[in-house]
């Protein structure tokens, strides 16, 4: 691939990106960090803690803490230390918060399948899927080269 193509499909993957964004339902009550962190410690699962977020998220340490006592004080996050080293938090979704990031991504899955198939014939979908994992490959390799 030429230069000039990678930045082209760099400025798709941007708009998409952009457009999935403005699109994205809001989560009641809880601001658009906040989501971020709550989606944060769901993919994490038992390796959730506040560093491990931040990381993951980009985000400075103080910042992920505000956020994480938000979603405590909201009832949707957990913290607990680890039985095993209790110098280290572990954080973990509650009931209620596993139901609102379940709710949440249900209705992004909902906005792109619809989007999807108002746009895209079948046959087109498919090769998007199939782009899809080729872009995972993509990822994988550059974080496997130790780059982020």
């Amino acid at each position: 691939m030429r230069d000039d193509q990678a930045l082209v499909l760099e400025q798709q993957l941007r708009r998409f990106a952009r457009q999935q964004r403005s699109r994205r339902p809001r989560l009641e009550g809880v601001g658009d960090r906040a989501a971020q962190v709550l989606g944060g410690v769901a993919r994490a699962g038992e390796d959730a803690s506040p560093g491990a977020i931040a990381d993951a998220l980009q985000m400075a340490g103080p910042n992920v803490a505000a956020v994480l006592r938000e979603l405590e004080e909201a009832g949707l996050v957990r913290r607990d230390r680890d039985p095993v080293d209790g110098r280290r938090v572990r954080l973990e979704l509650t009931p209620d918060g596993e139901a609102v990031v379940v709710a949440h991504r249900a209705a992004r899955a909902a906005w792109l399948r619809v989007a999807l198939e108002q746009a895209l014939s079948p046959a087109e979908q498919q090769l998007l899927l199939d782009a899809g994992a080729l872009l995972d490959r993509v990822v994988d390799a550059d974080q496997q080269d130790g780059r982020r």
